[in-house]
């Protein structure tokens, strides 16, 4: 009998994006309460995913991927925690899994909820983003940096990405 031996490579990341502490770090955060929501938000393997992904499963430049990570170590668990006010939410159905004899899909309804916070000694804007999908718990998804330009100094937005694509 042979036996295949299949060496199993890592996604190229550099070790200043994603290192083990990062990933043991997030691995045991434990559930936050979220007053506005009056539920526990979990940090899953998907937000994980999605720190470091795209929702087409592109990989995201080490870049953002850094901007990503600080702002979540430094915000996400704490404004989670203070969250009393919604700034948006959004509702869609999604076909999930595999199609059935007939070429209908299952849908679930995916909810994403954004609550937005500021950081005025540090001049930081973010959204975090909580999804829920159909009867599940609400879990951790993402969190945005609002970027800003200065003219002058005054402040000017120069644009959001839609809730569901970041």
């Amino acid at each position: 009998m042979t036996t295949l031996s299949v060496e199993i490579k890592p996604q190229q990341q550099t070790g200043l994006v994603t290192t083990p502490e990062l990933k043991k770090y997030y691995d045991e955060l434990r559930p936050v309460f979220c007053p506005y929501l009056n539920d526990q938000i979990h940090f899953t393997p998907d937000g994980w995913y999605h720190l470091h992904h795209y929702v087409d499963r592109k990989p995201r430049s080490d870049r953002m991927i850094r901007v990503k990570i600080r702002l979540f170590r430094k915000y996400a668990v704490g404004t989670l925690r203070k969250a009393h006010t919604l700034q948006e939410h959004r509702a869609s159905l999604h076909p999930v899994g595999n199609a059935s004899r007939d070429g209908l899909h299952t849908t679930k309804l995916f909810q994403y909820f954004a609550f937005e916070d500021v950081d005025l000694r540090n001049r930081i804007s973010y959204r975090i983003i909580i999804r829920k999908i159909g009867d599940g718990q609400h879990h951790f998804w993402s969190i945005i940096p609002t970027w800003r330009v200065e003219t002058k100094n005054i402040p000017k937005s120069i644009g959001r990405i839609e809730l569901e694509d970041e």
